[in-house]
């Protein structure tokens, strides 16, 4: 084919934007914002007619459908190790609720506890509470 290595930089740029997206095969370039024609060709920086002629290909060969929500890698599962992402996703969440027990504990504060105190109050905070807790306690008393 012609451009047949450009075509085939381009299925590359797709499975690598695909796994950078991480939604089961599809690329688009932000969640509701599908790739046009003219961005993959700006993204990918290749002629605007190369990305039409790969995108037409890709389609016909059914390698790539074009879905409202952007383009989807048909068999993204054998061009990905889906387990192994799996187990990635999990791994980091249990690194990452290790690592806030860790600063929860380093802090000093109750395992249940979830606010943290990062500055201490502005006097100008303060006056306005000491204010209106003065007012709270003559109500009370009237």
């Amino acid at each position: 084919m012609p451009d047949g290595d450009a075509m085939l930089l381009i299925w590359l740029n797709l499975l690598v934007m695909a796994g950078k997206t991480n939604d089961s095969g599809l690329v688009y370039l932000t969640q509701g914002v599908p790739y046009t024609d003219e961005m993959l060709s700006v993204a990918l920086g290749r002629p605007i007619m190369t990305v039409r002629c790969a995108l037409e290909t890709f389609t016909m060969l059914r390698m790539v459908e074009r879905l409202p929500e952007g383009l989807f890698i048909s068999n993204w599962e054998k061009h990905q190790n889906i387990d192994g992402m799996d187990r990635a996703r999990v791994q980091s969440k249990i690194r990452m609720r290790n690592y806030r027990e860790r600063k929860r504990l380093e802090a000093g504060q109750k395992e249940d506890c979830c606010v943290t105190v990062t500055q201490p109050v502005t006097q100008r905070y303060a006056d306005v509470t000491h204010q209106n807790k003065k007012e709270d306690i003559e109500n009370k008393k009237e």
